[in-house]
C-alpha cells in the first residue's frame, strides 16, 4: 500500500542505475543523485550487470558516504534489459525512478517525481537536456512521442517513473529486448493497460551524446533494430508499420553525407547516426521476420 495519498507523508522513491562497467560515468551520475534530499528520494540501487572494471569501487566508496546508495548484483545474464529487471524488484520504495549509469539528473529531479507522484500520478516522464561532453545544449526533449505509434507516449528507460505496483502488473520489462527498445515496450504495454504517461517540467537530467563514429554507429543500429522488434510484437496491436522505401532512401542520403563531410564534424556525426538507425531498421526487419523499413 502506497503512502502517497497521506499529505503528511512523501512516497518512498528508489532510483535504479542498470550499469556495465560505469568506472568512468558512474561517479557524476551518483553525485547528482546523492546531491537530491533524502526527503525525496529514499534509496539508491545500481544494478551492477557483470561489470569487469572498478564499478563496485565507486559504488562502496559512495555507500560508504551515504547509506542510500545500494549494489545489487545483476549478473544471471548480460544486458541492460535483465538489470532493470533485478534493480526494480530488489528496491524497496513505492515508485520507481529509471536512470543511465552515464547521465547526470539535475537539483530538483527528484522532487519533481515526488510533487507527481503525490498528486495521484502513476507513471511520470520528465525533460532531457541532450548535452555535449562540454556541456553545450543540442536539444531540450520534452517527449519522446516520435510518431512510431500515434496516440502512446514514446518514453525512454532513463527518462521516466512509475508505481512498482504497474511494473509488477505487466511483468516488468520484456527480456526478449536484449538489444534495446525494452524501455518503449514496457511503456507501451502500461499505457495499453490503462495508465496515462504524465510528463513534468520540474525534473530534468542530462544525457550526454556519443561522440565516436563507432560507437554512434553501433548505439543506432541496436536502436533502429529495436523498432523493428517492436512491430513484430505489436503490429497486431496496432503499431503501424513504417514506409516500405524509406530505409533504403535514407540510407543512400546518409552515406552521400558521409562521404562529403569532414571527419568527425557535427555534419558527420548525424549522418553516421542515421546510417546505423536506417541499418537497424532492416537488419532488424530480416532478424525479427518482418516487414518495418
Amino acid at each position: 500500500m502506497t503512502t502517497r495519498n497521506n499529505p503528511q507523508q512523501r512516497p518512498r522513491l528508489s532510483a535504479v542505475i542498470p550499469c556495465f562497467n560505469g568506472e568512468d560515468h558512474l561517479p557524476r551520475q551518483l553525485t547528482a543523485l546523492t546531491s537530491q534530499p533524502q526527503e525525496y528520494l529514499h534509496e539508491i540501487i545500481v544494478a551492477n550487470n557483470r561489470s569487469t572494471d572498478r564499478t563496485s569501487d565507486v559504488i562502496a566508496a559512495f555507500a560508504s558516504r551515504d547509506s542510500r546508495v545500494k549494489e545489487v548484483q545483476a549478473d544471471r545474464a548480460q544486458g541492460a534489459v535483465f538489470a532493470q529487471n533485478d534493480g526494480v524488484r530488489a528496491s524497496t520504495g513505492d515508485f520507481v525512478m529509471l536512470c543511465g549509469a552515464d547521465d547526470e539528473v539535475l537539483p530538483g529531479w527528484a522532487k519533481g517525481f515526488s510533487d507527481a507522484f503525490m498528486s495521484g500520478s502513476n507513471v511520470v516522464a520528465c525533460e532531457i537536456l541532450h548535452r555535449r561532453e562540454d556541456g553545450t545544449l543540442i536539444k531540450q526533449i520534452t517527449s519522446l512521442s516520435d510518431n512510431t505509434w500515434p496516440g502512446l507516449a514514446s518514453v525512454g528507460g532513463g527518462q521516466a517513473g512509475f508505481a512498482k505496483s504497474i511494473f509488477d502488473s505487466v511483468n516488468g520489462f520484456d527480456e526478449a529486448f536484449t538489444g534495446a527498445a525494452e524501455d518503449l515496450d514496457l511503456f507501451w504495454r502500461m499505457q495499453l493497460a490503462g495508465h496515462q504517461v504524465v510528463t513534468i517540467e520540474d525534473a530534468k537530467f542530462n544525457y550526454f551524446a556519443r561522440t565516436d563514429p563507432r560507437s554512434i554507429f553501433r548505439q543506432q543500429v541496436s536502436y533502429g533494430r529495436g523498432k523493428a522488434q517492436l512491430y513484430a510484437k505489436h503490429r497486431r496491436a496496432g503499431m503501424p508499420r513504417r514506409s516500405y522505401v524509406l530505409a533504403p532512401l535514407m540510407l543512400g542520403i546518409a552515406a552521400f553525407r558521409i562521404l562529403f563531410s569532414a571527419p568527425r564534424s557535427p555534419r558527420r556525426l548525424l549522418a553516421v547516426s542515421t546510417f546505423g538507425y536506417n541499418w537497424g531498421h532492416i537488419s532488424g526487419s530480416i532478424m525479427f521476420k518482418c516487414w518495418y523499413f
